[in-house]
């Protein structure tokens, strides 16, 4: 019986897919899933099969169609008790499964998504903050009581990365990723944040995420930021006015970001939110925490 199925879309990325799958440990109870998003370089599969994986099944999309895409895929074909989703430029840390293994172990009740801390690298010069912001969510939801904590993880932890999913939970609420090239994950993480009956966090650090001058998250691309912000339009209206006003949802961080565009692209996007009757103040409290989530923007 398979206990893990890993999820890990992919394109142009064989040698760090390679460390990637190096990092899974060799089991019988875990499968990878690895979708290709018709990468241009050298065969990905080649690297699949020569992994030391036990179980290990490989995808080719026929166009280009971005991350969400291969996920959904991973998810259609996945037959794993628990989801665990990975990049392929990133890596599980040493141990991780055990710990995995042991949480699950631990817990005395049936979880839908059990959450992580993780740690990030930048290829370029070692140092990674990526972490940040994830690891503030999963330890004050550890440390501190109230109901304000668990809501900002469920509604702000926008990545799919360092948690682990019950299936059963996914498939039963149907949910899954945009088809976008970029910010994919965004309304699949608040999805499943708000439907999940159970959550639970540990403090143990079970996967590494890199960062290169490359990456998604670092090119600015006028496209790609449009892309965002309409995304988080439908992730603002899909939350409550109790719920944003709470977590403070603002797209002022968002906004920074389209300073790189002119000043033209800022005036159009604060048109485009007034439209969808969205204040970029209005909720936005210059909090200890809110401070440390806007300088990790500052930072991509």
């Amino acid at each position: 019986m398979i206990k893990y199925s890993i999820i890990i879309p992919h394109y142009n990325s064989e040698i760090t897919l390679a460390a990637l799958l190096e990092s899974i440990p060799k089991r019988e109870d875990i499968e990878v899933l690895v979708i290709d998003d018709r990468s241009t370089t050298s065969d990905f599969i080649g690297v699949v099969e020569g992994s030391h994986l036990c179980n290990k099944k490989s995808h080719v999309n026929d166009s280009l169609k971005g991350a969400g895409s291969c996920r959904n895929i991973g998810l259609e074909n996945a037959s794993g008790e628990y989801f665990i989703f990975a990049d392929s430029d990133d890596y599980f840390t040493s141990n991780a499964f055990d710990q995995i293994d042991a949480e699950l172990g631990f817990i005395d009740r049936e979880v839908d998504i059990l959450f992580f801390c993780v740690t990030s690298i930048n290829s370029e010069n070692g140092l990674g903050f990526r972490h940040i912001g994830i690891n503030t969510l999963v330890t004050n939801f550890i440390k501190k009581s109230g109901c304000y904590y668990e809501e900002k993880l469920r509604l702000t932890h926008n990545v799919p990365w360092g948690k682990v999913f019950r299936a059963e939970f996914i498939e039963k609420n149907n949910i899954t990723f945009d088809q976008t090239i970029v910010a994919n994950d965004g309304m699949f993480s608040v999805k499943s944040g708000k439907a999940a009956e159970n959550i639970y966090c540990s403090d143990k650090t079970i996967y590494c995420a890199t960062q290169t001058d490359g990456s998604l998250t670092v090119v600015k691309n006028i496209n790609n930021y449009r892309v965002r912000l309409e995304i988080y339009v439908r992730y603002y209206n899909f939350l409550t006015k109790e719920e944003r006003k709470k977590i403070q949802t603002s797209p002022l961080p968002l906004l920074y970001t389209g300073l790189g565009y002119g000043l033209i692209e800022i005036f159009k996007s604060a048109a485009y939110l007034k439209r969808n009757e969205i204040s970029i103040f209005n909720n936005f409290r210059l909090s200890r925490d809110r401070l440390e989530k806007f300088l990790v923007h500052l930072r991509k």
